[in-house]
């Protein structure tokens, strides 16, 4: 297998996602969608697509029948059949993936999706991540929803410098989010956690307050460095979490004191301080309040 590849890459490659000059770039967070459109008209009839691995998917669209073809990436080689207009499929561009046509007629509309950008949408709408995007039928999957967005697809590549920017992203954003839910299993939050923090600013949030336990960095500070007010931080930290930004922390706070009195011999005015209580006095009846029993007994009945 490793010869047949070599000797199919040998001839001059192209990868079709990101060597056109024409390709449509659309931003979402730090990563890109690509699209182009690759035409044996303008490549010839004999050439191999190629794309390096990447953490990132690859939809193939075919805007008119192709012959027999083959595919290969660093999993094996397959001989594909021949493929209907407006079959598709989605290549895991994990493991890379190249395309070898050979002397075939061939117009298919490409789309790079980073995975980075499932993971943003998955945090914009509370879902779980999208670990893989797969088609129940590859490279003959018919989809009615990317059918109907064929003509905007185009028409975009077509006028992309006349393309309001905001416009692209929509329908690139409308693409994906039916991906995503359609071959990645990706679901929204349920309605009693919508206006909850996003994964992404969940995980930011956490960190920031229980960076330095020692520290009481405010609330208004920790609520602007996740770019919201405090008041919409604060009930949407309560949504994702159930309990409020101070109870949470009051828990890692909590936590933190009985792994220090279980593992260590620091007293309990330096634990207390440690964990960022007031002074041994407020310590004691916070955990004596959560646990029932003061930290110097709940350390000596574990000894």
């Amino acid at each position: 297998m490793e010869q047949r590849c070599a000797e199919r890459s040998s001839a001059a490659l192209v990868d079709v996602f990101h060597d056109p000059t024409d390709r449509l770039r659309t931003a979402i967070g730090d990563a890109s969608i690509l699209a182009s459109r690759s035409t044996s008209a303008a490549l010839g009839a004999t050439v191999t697509v190629s794309t390096p691995p990447a953490d990132a998917f690859g939809l193939a669209y075919w805007l008119k029948p192709v012959l027999t073809h083959e595919f290969w990436n660093e999993d094996g080689f397959r001989n594909l059949p021949q493929s209907p207009k407006a079959a598709m499929t989605i290549v895991d561009l994990r493991a890379g993936g190249n395309v070898r046509y050979d002397a075939a007629e061939f117009d298919a509309l490409n789309i790079y999706i980073p995975a980075e950008v499932l993971r943003s949408l998955a945090d914009q709408i509370g879902a779980a991540q999208v670990q893989d995007l797969r088609v129940p039928d590859p490279w003959q999957t018919f989809d009615p929803f990317v059918t109907a967005l064929e003509p905007s697809l185009l028409y975009m590549l077509d006028q992309k410098n006349d393309v309001e920017p905001l416009a692209a992203q929509h329908l690139m954003l409308s693409l994906v989010s039916h991906l995503a839910h359609r071959y990645g299993g990706m679901h929204a939050a349920p309605a009693a956690l919508r206006g909850a923090l996003s994964g992404a600013r969940l995980r930011h949030a956490m960190a920031l307050l229980a960076d330095d336990l020692s520290l009481h960095m405010p609330l208004s500070e920790i609520a602007q460095l996740c770019q919201l007010s405090p008041s919409y931080f604060s009930t949407a930290f309560k949504r994702a979490t159930g309990k409020s930004p101070s109870a949470w922390l009051m828990e890692q706070r909590l936590a933190r004191a009985k792994d220090l009195l279980c593992r260590s011999d620091e007293s309990l005015i330096d634990i207390a301080l440690r964990c960022g209580f007031a002074d041994q006095s407020h310590f004691t009846r916070c955990f004596t309040r959560a646990f029932g029993s003061a930290p110097g007994a709940w350390r000596r009945q574990r000894r």
